[in-house]
Formats: structure tokens, sequence, C-alpha cells
């Protein structure tokens, strides 16, 4: 457990600077407006292909790994500690083997480049780090085992002025332990979303410029060649939006800044045809939210749950369900407590686990199970550590493992699965 003392002197919804302050607030709105962890897994779709480009200088760094999970009578495990504590912008990858990547912002909400990684065999050991800070960048497996990390900004100080975003990428090969440089993106964005296709592509959607202006533009990223080609446009700019990859094949996104006005949440979904590469409007979720979580289920929907109100200040317990055969949205069961900045792992029957998060009184350890086949909620085991802001990945053998977050007083470097 990590010994930081939190940032955040107050528990803010509607608060002086920001009208999305919630759980260790970032210093302006632009930087909180969505969920507050990314939850990617490599897709069995996905057929291997050769990479390419130039290796990077960075060496990999072997760390003492912390020790493998306790084996404890059910409920949650101690899955370890990561080398520094994390929160919020924290990027994760699954790798193959069941280890996980996990990058992003320190104890303090700044981009750093340190990399941690999760073995289960073996528990937590420091990864080779990236050849430069970034906070906001996006990250997705590739077909082969490798991995694509793109987009961000580079770290300041302060609480305006930020530098623009970066277009810089690289691949990490978790055979070699090593990053190597990709090309870079025709277009620089950060707090974009990077989706893997079932083709072995990822897709690269949205983000903001270096005016803070949302994109509408999207990328295809093809490990195959290593080349980047354009993407269709979205119906709408957005940033720090969600997307997930559906079981048909198509990437919904939903929610997002608005692109007339960066502190107004949209309330419009829309989806990714990959027949037509075409972007079609896919609805709206009626009540515009922040800090949602979006799982796409086996039954080929996506599950939308809880999150924080456009006015900054109402924590929703509600759910939608977005059905691609009928291109709707429909209102779903009500979690059994109001969360937000939650996390969300998929089990391997299909269930939903729904972790954490804060509601008015503070951090959570309550854990909601969803289940696709009856559309109902039901309470399962609660974290041993109350976390929100924190990282959830799906691993093969059925375990979500969650790591980092802020806990009741100090920023997080535990984990359990």
């Amino acid at each position: 457990m990590s010994t930081h003392r939190s940032a955040d002197r107050s528990f803010e919804t509607k608060s002086s600077g920001s009208r999305y302050r919630h759980m260790r607030p970032a210093p302006r709105a632009w930087l909180v407006l969505g969920t507050c962890c990314a939850v990617l897994s490599a897709s069995a779709a996905c057929s291997p292909a050769p990479q390419a480009g130039r290796s990077s200088s960075s060496p990999a760094v072997s760390g003492s790994p912390s020790a493998p999970p306790a084996t404890l009578p059910g409920g949650w495990n101690a899955g370890g500690d990561l080398s520094t504590t994390r929160w919020g912008q924290m990027v994760g990858v699954l790798l193959q083997g069941g280890r996980v990547l996990v990058t992003g912002t320190s104890s303090d909400g700044r981009g750093v480049g340190n990399v941690d990684i999760y073995d289960p065999a073996g528990g937590w050991s420091v990864g080779p780090k990236l050849p430069n800070d970034r906070i906001g960048a996006v990250a997705a497996p590739l077909p082969g085992g490798r991995s694509l990390l793109a987009g961000g900004r580079p770290d300041f100080q302060g609480d305006c002025c930020p530098p623009g975003p970066l277009a810089t990428a690289m691949t990490y090969n978790p055979s070699t332990g090593t990053w190597t440089k990709a090309p870079n993106m025709s277009v620089a964005r950060a707090y974009a979303t990077a989706t893997p296709l079932p083709d072995g592509r990822v897709l690269i959607a949205g983000g903001y410029d270096a005016q803070i202006r949302p994109l509408a533009s999207s990328q295809f990223f093809n490990p195959s060649s290593s080349t980047w080609t354009t993407g269709p446009t979205l119906t709408h700019g957005r940033f720090r939006q969600s997307a997930v990859l559906l079981k048909g094949g198509g990437v919904l996104v939903v929610g997002g800044a608005d692109q007339e006005n960066p502190d107004r949440l949209l309330s419009s979904a829309e989806l990714f045809d990959p027949a037509t590469a075409r972007w079609l409007g896919a609805g709206t979720i009626g009540t515009p939210r922040a800090q949602f979580t979006l799982t796409a289920l086996a039954d080929g929907r996506a599950l939308l749950a809880g999150g924080l109100g456009a006015d900054g200040s109402t924590i929703l317990r509600s759910t939608l369900l977005y059905d691609p055969a009928k291109n709707q949205w429909s209102q779903g069961p009500d979690l059994a407590s109001a969360r937000t900045s939650h996390a969300a792992g998929v089990l391997t029957d299909g269930r939903v686990l729904v972790s954490g998060g804060a509601d008015q009184a503070g951090r959570l350890a309550s854990c909601e199970l969803f289940d696709p086949t009856t559309n109902s909620w039901s309470a399962t085991g609660a974290l041993t550590t109350p976390r929100s802001n924190h990282l959830a990945i799906s691993l093969p053998k059925g375990h979500v493992l969650v790591a980092g977050g802020s806990g009741s007083r100090d920023a997080l470097a535990s984990s359990e699965l």
C-alpha cells in the first residue's frame, strides 16, 4: 500500500474551477470528463501478423516481482503492488499468457513513462520505461502478442496551458521486453479511443487537438505493414469518450465532450460499421454522463452502467443496454449502489463484474455482477480496499485484475483479483 497522501482535499463534485471534479480532481474540467480507466484485452478474432519497426534503445528493466496472489477463501485475493501508486489515466493491455502491461499516471496525477508488468505466475515487476512520459495515451493489443501505444500529451505542471497532444506511436514486444518506434499518426491527439478490430487493425478515434478542440477524425493502424491510414469521420467530434468492440465486429462509441463546448457532455452514440467503413448514428443515452463503464456483452449487446451526471454532482445508478440489431438503447436494471469512477470486467461465463467507484459518501469497496441472460444485478464479494479511478482487466482464466486507483486517503499501488 502506498503511503503517499492523496492530493484531493475533499470529495468534490460541483466546485470552483470544474463542473466535473470527482474523486481526486484533475486541474481542469477537460481532464475528467470521461471514464477513468482503460479496459483492453486481446481480441480472439485477431489473426497473427508480422510486425515491423525500428527497435527502441530503451532496454528491458527487470525488477524484483512482488509476491504472487495470496490464496484466500473466496472473494478478492491480494495481487501484490505496482512499482508506484497510480490512479486515473492508466493504460492497461492484456498480453499473451495472461500477463498485463500497465502505464500512465502516478499518485499526483502526472503522466509518467514507468511501466509495470503483471504475471499471474509471479506477480508484478518493472517493465521497460516509455521513451517519453505522457498522459492521455491509448493502447490496444496487436496480433502476434505485441501492443500499440499512441498519442497522449507530454506531462506538465500547472493548471493551465498544457502542451499539445502527441502524434508519436510505438509498439511493445513482450518477448524482448522492448518498445519499438512506429510511424507517427497523421493527426496528433490525446484522450482518444483505441479499439482492436477483428482483421487485426486498430481503430483510433476522436481525441482533442492542441487547442483542446474535440476531433472527429479517425485512423487505422495496420500492424502487418506498420502503417497508418485515414479512417472515416465521426458524426461528432469528441474526446474522453468510451468505445467497445461488439461481437458483430462494429465499434460502439459513446459520450465524450461536445465539439462546440468542451465542458458539455454528449449523450449521442455512433457505430463504426466495418462492412461500409462508415460511422452511423447509434441513438442517444438520454442523460449525458461521464465516468461510466461501457462493456461489450457476449450476446452482441453493450452495457453502460453508472457514472456522473452532466450537472457534475448527481451520481447515477441507472444502466442502459445497446442492441445493435435494433440500433437502439433501452433502460437496463439499476445498480444496487449509485457509483462513478468505477471499473468493469467480463468473466468467462459472460457476466460483468463492476467494482468499486465512488458515491457521495466516498470510495466504494462494493461490487456487483450483471447477468445478461437474466438482465439482472446481484451482489458479490467486496474489494479488500475501497477504490475509485482504478484499472480493471479481464484475465483468461476467469479472474478480473484491479489495480491502483484512489483509496479512502491515499493513491494506491495495490492490486487484487
